[in-house]
């Protein structure tokens, strides 16, 4: 995570890694460093909850896949181990 763009528009990354583990890379133009701390003290509160479309069991993980492929959830697909 970084804040702010004031080291510039090249920042380090390693695009290998973020190929291998195809991460997702989020930009924000909004926000300044207290509101960014107040956002995760309310993450680390449980004060902000993603919201959960369906939930498997892990022998129903297939279902879970297929679920997630077809497109049609709203939220998270948890898988319970």
């Amino acid at each position: 995570m970084t804040c702010g763009a004031t080291i510039g528009d090249q920042p380090p990354a390693d695009l290998r890694r973020v190929f291998i583990r195809q991460l997702q890379i989020f930009g924000s133009t909004l926000g300044n460093p207290d509101e960014l701390a107040a956002l995760l003290a309310w993450c680390a509160q449980g004060r902000l909850v993603p919201p959960i479309d369906a939930r498997y069991p892990l022998d129903r993980v297939h279902a879970a896949l297929s679920h997630l492929e077809s497109g049609t959830q709203f939220g998270k697909i948890a898988v319970d181990i």
